[in-house]
Protein backbone atom coordinates (compact mmCIF):
# COMPACT_ATOMS: atom_id res chain seq x y z
CA UNK A 1 0.00 0.00 0.00
CA UNK A 2 1.25 3.40 1.05
CA UNK A 3 4.58 2.03 2.34
CA UNK A 4 5.39 0.55 -1.08
CA UNK A 5 4.69 3.86 -2.81
CA UNK A 6 6.78 5.82 -0.30
CA UNK A 7 9.66 3.35 -0.60
CA UNK A 8 9.53 3.50 -4.41
CA UNK A 9 9.70 7.30 -4.32
CA UNK A 10 12.61 7.15 -1.85
CA UNK A 11 14.57 4.61 -3.93
CA UNK A 12 13.99 6.65 -7.11
CA UNK A 13 15.25 9.77 -5.32
CA UNK A 14 18.32 7.96 -3.92
CA UNK A 15 19.20 6.67 -7.40
CA UNK A 16 18.87 10.16 -8.86
CA UNK A 17 21.06 11.73 -6.17
CA UNK A 18 23.73 9.00 -6.56
CA UNK A 19 23.59 9.26 -10.37
CA UNK A 20 22.75 5.59 -10.97
CA UNK A 21 20.06 4.39 -13.37
CA UNK A 22 17.18 2.69 -11.57
CA UNK A 23 16.36 -0.24 -13.88
CA UNK A 24 13.85 -2.16 -11.73
CA UNK A 25 12.07 -2.35 -8.37
CA UNK A 26 10.24 -5.53 -7.44
CA UNK A 27 8.48 -6.12 -4.13
CA UNK A 28 8.91 -9.75 -3.14
CA UNK A 29 6.94 -10.22 0.07
CA UNK A 30 5.10 -8.56 2.89
CA UNK A 31 5.36 -10.10 6.34
CA UNK A 32 4.50 -8.91 9.82
CA UNK A 33 5.90 -9.89 13.18
CA UNK A 34 5.92 -8.44 16.65
CA UNK A 35 8.57 -9.10 19.25
CA UNK A 36 7.36 -12.01 21.30
CA UNK A 37 4.31 -12.59 19.06
CA UNK A 38 5.47 -16.13 18.30
CA UNK A 39 6.01 -16.88 21.98
CA UNK A 40 9.76 -17.14 21.39
CA UNK A 41 11.74 -14.35 23.07
CA UNK A 42 13.96 -12.34 20.75
CA UNK A 43 17.40 -11.56 22.24
CA UNK A 44 17.77 -7.88 23.02
CA UNK A 45 14.04 -7.13 22.71
CA UNK A 46 11.91 -6.79 25.84
CA UNK A 47 9.26 -9.47 26.25
CA UNK A 48 6.60 -6.81 26.80
CA UNK A 49 6.33 -3.90 24.40
CA UNK A 50 5.32 -0.39 25.40
CA UNK A 51 1.71 0.36 24.44
CA UNK A 52 2.74 2.84 21.74
CA UNK A 53 4.77 0.25 19.78
CA UNK A 54 2.79 -1.78 17.28
CA UNK A 55 3.55 -4.69 15.02
CA UNK A 56 6.73 -4.30 12.99
CA UNK A 57 6.12 -4.92 9.30
CA UNK A 58 8.82 -6.08 6.88
CA UNK A 59 8.78 -5.16 3.22
CA UNK A 60 11.27 -7.06 1.04
CA UNK A 61 12.26 -5.87 -2.39
CA UNK A 62 14.73 -6.41 -5.21
CA UNK A 63 16.29 -3.33 -6.78
CA UNK A 64 18.40 -3.20 -9.94
CA UNK A 65 20.56 -0.17 -10.65
CA UNK A 66 23.18 0.51 -13.29
CA UNK A 67 26.16 2.82 -13.05
CA UNK A 68 29.77 3.22 -12.09
CA UNK A 69 31.16 1.53 -9.01
CA UNK A 70 31.73 4.90 -7.32
CA UNK A 71 28.14 6.00 -7.93
CA UNK A 72 26.86 2.64 -6.66
CA UNK A 73 28.84 3.14 -3.43
CA UNK A 74 27.17 6.55 -3.07
CA UNK A 75 23.76 4.88 -3.58
CA UNK A 76 24.52 2.32 -0.84
CA UNK A 77 25.68 5.06 1.53
CA UNK A 78 22.40 6.92 1.04
CA UNK A 79 20.44 3.72 1.77
CA UNK A 80 22.53 3.10 4.92
CA UNK A 81 21.60 6.51 6.32
CA UNK A 82 17.94 6.39 5.34
CA UNK A 83 14.94 6.53 7.64
CA UNK A 84 12.93 4.33 7.68
CA UNK A 85 15.52 1.64 8.10
CA UNK A 86 16.55 -0.29 4.98
CA UNK A 87 18.79 -3.36 5.32
CA UNK A 88 20.88 -4.56 2.40
CA UNK A 89 20.61 -8.35 2.53
CA UNK A 90 22.58 -9.26 -0.61
CA UNK A 91 24.25 -7.74 -3.65
CA UNK A 92 25.00 -9.31 -7.03
CA UNK A 93 26.65 -7.50 -9.88
CA UNK A 94 27.61 -7.92 -13.51
CA UNK A 95 30.62 -6.11 -14.89
CA UNK A 96 31.04 -4.58 -18.29
CA UNK A 97 33.91 -3.36 -20.42
CA UNK A 98 32.78 0.27 -20.40
CA UNK A 99 32.86 0.71 -16.61
CA UNK A 100 29.09 0.54 -16.19
CA UNK A 101 27.94 -2.18 -13.81
CA UNK A 102 24.55 -3.76 -13.20
CA UNK A 103 23.86 -4.19 -9.47
CA UNK A 104 21.04 -6.36 -8.10
CA UNK A 105 20.20 -5.72 -4.45
CA UNK A 106 18.02 -7.62 -2.02
CA UNK A 107 16.67 -5.06 0.44
CA UNK A 108 14.35 -5.16 3.43
CA UNK A 109 12.54 -2.19 4.93
CA UNK A 110 10.75 -2.02 8.28
CA UNK A 111 7.78 0.08 9.36
CA UNK A 112 4.86 0.13 11.78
Amino acid sequence: GAQRKELMVDIEHFASVAKVNLANIEFTQLAGAAAGATGVPTPGIPSTLPKNIGIIQELALRVTVEGSYENFKAFLKIIEHNLPLIDTENIRFESSKDGIFKFNLGLKSYYQ
